[in-house]
């Protein structure tokens, strides 16, 4: 999906947010809401391999990678 980068609430923390893209073949999904990826989000999952921390946040592993590289 795409994704955005900004500032947190208070101007300090750095995050990322990920538009969640459907699958091809997979049906419309009503809910899908951004996803927004602080810092302190991936290393509460930093112990978790790649494809399980996506899995959790509901994106793909090659989304959680690109959010990595633009948090640092």
């Amino acid at each position: 999906g795409g994704a955005a980068r900004g500032a947190g609430a208070a101007g300090k923390e750095p995050f990322t947010i990920i538009f969640p893209r459907r699958k091809a073949g997979e049906e419309k999904r009503g809910a899908d809401r951004p996803v927004i990826i602080t810092l302190a989000l991936l290393h509460e999952l930093s112990d978790l391999p790649l494809g399980l921390a996506a899995e959790r946040l509901g994106v793909s592993p090659t989304a959680v990678k690109k959010a990595c590289r633009k948090l640092g």
